[in-house]
């Protein structure tokens, strides 16, 4: 809507010209749920499994990703040795910083990781950076 003056713009007025098209029925109203009860059960249903699905596909994937016995253990493109999986102990379990070094074991290690780097270094350069 374009006003032309700052009144039209303060104080607006209601459009005058009704059409007088019919109002859009409302839908009906349930008189009975029980009907209805099954439809949504299976809508349910289908819900949960595709929700429970994906995090079984999830948990599965990284159990996975942890059994990989093909871990490297240096990288040629950074030219420094990974990290190790860490040894356990009570006192690292208690303080955290056992799962700390899960983590840092993980990120160093992660399947396919060679390839990203070499991915990344080489869109790195063609956007300028050396």
């Amino acid at each position: 809507m374009i006003y032309n003056t700052p009144k039209e713009f303060l104080f607006r007025v209601p459009n005058t010209q009704t059409n007088n098209k019919p109002r859009k029925k409302a839908p009906p109203k349930i008189k009975n749920l029980k009907e209805y009860k099954p439809v949504i059960q299976k809508t349910r249903k289908k819900h949960i499994a595709k929700a429970a699905s994906f995090f079984v596909t999830l948990y599965l994937g990284t159990i996975l990703a942890f059994c990989i016995p093909l871990r490297p253990t240096y990288s040629d493109t950074e030219k420094r040795s990974l990290s190790e999986f860490p040894d356990f102990t009570a006192e690292a379990f208690l303080t955290g910083d056992y799962f700390d070094d899960i983590s840092l074991w993980f990120s160093d290690t992660f399947p396919f990781r060679e390839g990203m780097t070499k991915a990344s270094t080489f869109l790195k350069s063609l956007s300028g950076f050396s």
